[in-house]
């Protein structure tokens, strides 16, 4: 996984960006510091009624190809308004979220608001130039370390019960 820099922790710096209704969840979006200066965001979906910490999922995208979390929260690809087979099943955030659980869906490294301008979907050469000790899974990692923490800053989340799920790079992730 290599090495990360010494100087990456840092106040998590918390943001409620948004908050949407979907009907039966709230979609929230949240973002935060993974590392000084690098702030993220996140999709969380929290079943509306909830009145007590329930259990929570962090849903990590599979690859996507430049839509990154979108996916997991029902936003794929859709023909005739409805999602493709594939981006269905997918939208494992939504699907769990109308089971009743919480989920947080950030992006991965270099993928749907992860892109650097000029570049496409999963080209970590940016982040290996300034980083030649850590891998980009050492980094997603860390990363998904942090979405940890966030998650366990909500009063809506039981911070004891929090599970994991993705899909191709995000199942891979999940282990």
């Amino acid at each position: 996984l290599g090495t990360p820099p010494p100087d990456i922790n840092c106040d998590l710096s918390i943001k409620v960006e948004s908050e949407t209704d979907r009907g039966d969840i709230l979609e929230r979006r949240v973002s935060y510091l993974v590392s000084p200066g690098e702030r993220i965001a996140a999709l969380m979906l929290i079943p509306k009624g909830v009145t007590s910490a329930r259990p929570a999922i962090l849903t990590i995208q599979p690859t996507t190809l430049g839509i990154g979390k979108e996916i997991t929260v029902g936003r794929g690809e859709k023909v005739d308004g409805k999602l493709t087979s594939n981006a269905y099943d997918r939208a494992y955030a939504l699907h769990l979220a109308q089971k009743g659980y919480i989920t947080f869906s950030p992006d991965i490294l270099s993928d749907g608001e992860r892109i650097l301008p000029g570049r496409r979907a999963f080209d970590n050469q940016p982040f290996i130039d300034a980083y030649p000790e850590w891998s980009g899974t050492g980094k997603d990692l860390w990363d998904l370390h942090r979405a940890i923490d966030v998650m366990q800053t909500f009063t809506e989340i039981d911070s004891s019960r929090i599970g994991s799920i993705g899909h191709s790079q995000g199942g891979v992730l999940t282990f």
